[in-house]
Parts: structure tokens; C-alpha cells; sequence
């Protein structure tokens, strides 16, 4: 008689397991594939709510982190891609000192071919200066208040040492008070909260809107706000949830490979489920094992 079928378990090499885990992270990563994870209802709304921007709309991007870039880095990475590839502006800032360096990483990475926003049926290729513009750290307070009407009288060079005076984005939308969205990647405090205390209004034509990419420790504590920004109350109209947001918004994108995300949560899922399997096994073999007697 052969000995039980858990005792091939007892006696398995812990390497083995450590090699299957290996496998579960490094396969999904290394092959591009969509997840298949469900789209929840505030990634749909951000993406909504930019794909149907009117052309020639002034986006605000806020890179609100540094040492969150694992979670918030590919949702910029998207979001900043999908307003290239509209037919809007995009002003470029950030109240952490990192934020600035973070998106000029991603303007000198992505493809700058998108919709002209004054003749939004033709295909041109984004110029820095025209159509996107780093304006750089927001250092103060005083500061953040000051460029939402003036962005020359408040400051006199962009990130790369620019005049802004010479910028033709900045001479067609000389404030934030012009822009239709804001968004912020946030990994903490300063972050969207601040912009909703000093920008937010429902007088000015356009209106402004908020959305916000958020690591998952902090998505609990937005979600009443995206409940009002739905209401059409002060508030978030859309939110990206970590990791699993940008793997979302890649998909909807349709541009896979591009942040890396739905490799990552494939590697998770696949983590998750030798373990659940492993659980299983160990169980039904203490069972197994106790029902012959065994300890």
C-alpha cells in the first residue's frame, strides 16, 4: 500500500513553493494582457468626464507625491496620456517639490500625438509651450491662491526656466480660473483638499471640476466627497483607486503596456490564488491526515 497522498505535502521542499511564487509574479508581468478585473464607477466617471471635454478645455494636472510612486505613478501616467490624446490643454503643477519632476518624467516618456484643440478632427503632434505647460512647485499658499487669477502675476518662469510671459499657453489662459478640471495625484497632505478650499466655485463659466487618483489607504476617506462631486456639489466627479485604478483606466485607454498596472494586479491575482489553493490543500491534508489517525 502507498504511503497517503498528504504526505507528499509534509515532505515538499519549501523552494518549490518559493519557486511557484516566482513564476505567479514574473509570467503575468512580463506578458502584456488585460485584466480581468470589473470597472468600477469612478474610474468610469474620470474617463467619461475627459473623453468628453469640449475641445479647446484647459485641464489642470496636480502631481501631489514623491514616495507613493508605485500606486499614484501609473495613474498619471494614463490620465496624462488620455489628455494628450484629447483635444485640450494641460497646465502641469504640483504643491509637493517631487510633483513637477515626476510629470516632466512622464511629458519625456509618452507620445505626444493627439487632437488638435482648435481643430479637434486632425492629428498633431503636442507642443510644449502650446498646448502643455509645467508651471512647476507651488512652494506656498499665497502662491496657490495667486495663480488661480493670475499665473504672470504670480510667477515669472516655468519649471524649465521659461518666462511665462513667453509661453503661448500661458498668454491664451493667464489663470486657473479658465480651466473646465483639476486633478490631483495625491499621496497626502497638501493635496486635492487644499484646491477644493481655494479654487472650488460654481460661478465661473466654465465650470470647475475635481477629480483625484488616490493611493487605497486614503480612498475610504474621499468617497463621501466623490458622492457629493456627483451630486454636482462641491466634490470629486471621478477617482482612480491605486493600483487597481490605473489598471482600470489602462484598459478603458486601450493603450495596454503603457503604465505597467494590469501586469501588476495580473501578478497579484495569480499570488492570491496559489495561496487561497495552498490554504485548501493544507487543510484538506490536516483532515485527511487526522481521519487515519494522525496528528
Amino acid at each position: 500500500m502507498g504511503r497517503p497522498w498528504y504526505e507528499f505535502f509534509e515532505a515538499l521542499d519549501p523552494r518549490w513553493l518559493y519557486l511557484l511564487t516566482a513564476l505567479c509574479i514574473a509570467i503575468p508581468v512580463a506578458v502584456v494582457a488585460p485584466s480581468p478585473l470589473s470597472i468600477t464607477e469612478y474610474t468610469k466617471d474620470m474617463f467619461s468626464y475627459i473623453e468628453n471635454l469640449p475641445p479647446g478645455s484647459l485641464v489642470v494636472l496636480s502631481f501631489d507625491y514623491g514616495g507613493a510612486h508605485a500606486e499614484l505613478h501609473p495613474q498619471a501616467i494614463l490620465v496624462f496620456r488620455h489628455l494628450v490624446k484629447r483635444p485640450v490643454y494641460i497646465y502641469i503643477l504640483g504643491m509637493w517639490s517631487e510633483g513637477p519632476i515626476m510629470a516632466d518624467e512622464i511629458w519625456r516618456s509618452i507620445d505626444h500625438t493627439g487632437l488638435d484643440p482648435e481643430n479637434p478632427t486632425q492629428l498633431i503632434t503636442k507642443e510644449y509651450g502650446k498646448h502643455v505647460v509645467n508651471l512647476g512647485y507651488l512652494a506656498t499658499t499665497a502662491l496657490i491662491i495667486r495663480i488661480f487669477d493670475t499665473i504672470t502675476g504670480a510667477m515669472t518662469q516655468d519649471y524649465y526656466g521659461n518666462p511665462v510671459t513667453a509661453l503661448p499657453l500661458v498668454q491664451k489662459f493667464d489663470g486657473i480660473k479658465y480651466a473646465s478640471m483639476v486633478i490631483s495625484f495625491a499621496a497626502g497632505s497638501p493635496g486635492p483638499g487644499t484646491y477644493l478650499q481655494y479654487w472650488a466655485t460654481k460661478k465661473l463659466p466654465p465650470a470647475l471640476v475635481f477629480a483625484v487618483g488616490l493611493p487605497g489607504v486614503s480612498v475610504p476617506g474621499y468617497l463621501p466627497f466623490y458622492d457629493a462631486g456627483k451630486k454636482g456639489d462641491i466634490g470629486y466627479i471621478g477617482l482612480l483607486n491605486s493600483l487597481r485604478g490605473a489598471a482600470e483606466y489602462e484598459m478603458l485607454l486601450g493603450e495596454l503596456g503603457l503604465s505597467g498596472a494590469p501586469q501588476a494586479m495580473n501578478a497579484q491575482s495569480a499570488v492570491h490564488y496559489l495561496l487561497v489553493v495552498g490554504i485548501i490543500l493544507g487543510n484538506l491534508s490536516y483532515f485527511a491526515k487526522k481521519a487515519r489517525g494522525g496528528r
